[in-house]
């Protein structure tokens, strides 16, 4: 769920700068995060908080934009299939 004073921002953020460049920007920040973590894997330095919060705040654009309760639906169905596979103790 997203929080109410987030959801104005983000809201207001997809009205000026619009859909498609705002769905740009999710992926933009998600190669950003890709790299961060290869920087990790490589022990460079990275600011992977930076990252992991800039993909978030997408995420929850990416939500608004594309219907909120589907995506939540999904990551339901998601959460429930892991909880399957950790407790079956099956590979990802």
């Amino acid at each position: 769920m997203i929080p109410n004073q987030d959801r104005n921002i983000f809201i207001a953020a997809i009205g000026k700068w619009g859909v498609e460049a705002q769905i740009d920007q999710a992926i933009e920040e998600a190669a950003e995060l890709i790299v961060a973590l290869r920087h990790m894997a490589r022990d460079r330095p990275t600011d992977i908080f930076g990252e992991i919060a800039d993909i978030s705040i997408m995420v929850d654009q990416l939500k608004i934009i594309f219907g909120e309760e589907a995506s939540r639906k999904a990551r339901d169905k998601k959460i429930l299939r892991l909880q399957k596979r950790v407790v079956n103790n099956e590979a990802v």
